[in-house]
């Protein structure tokens, strides 16, 4: 289905002039951009932190066979959980616009 709908996709032609430039000229323009709205920046360095001290999956075996002991069934569920919580959730991610304080919701869904 990916590759069907890839095919049949109408890409408009971009003029060169309004292309985006790369390299060094691109980060700049991001480090700009980052500056000129810190709130993006403090989410992208939140959820850095978050995925980057808060993703066990490495460790997922050694918490399987020496601290929980459960064994290759129980590593099976402990790798499943994350996708299955995301697919749990993603109906209710539509209601993230319902909040007054959406800085705050992030904080405590990454603490949390």
């Amino acid at each position: 289905m990916v590759i069907g709908s890839l095919l049949v996709m109408i890409v408009p032609r971009i003029p060169a002039e309004k292309r985006a430039t790369g390299g060094v000229t691109a980060f700049k323009d991001g480090m700009h951009f980052l500056r000129v709205h810190p709130v993006i920046l403090a989410v992208l360095s939140l959820d850095f932190f978050a995925m980057f001290f808060g993703s066990p999956r490495a460790l997922l075996p050694i918490y399987a066979s020496d601290i929980l002991h459960i064994g290759p069934q129980g590593l099976g569920i402990l790798q499943a959980a994350t996708p299955i919580g995301a697919v749990v959730l993603a109906p209710f991610t539509g209601m993230i616009a319902r909040f007054t304080r959406q800085g705050l919701g992030v904080a405590l869904a990454v603490i949390f």
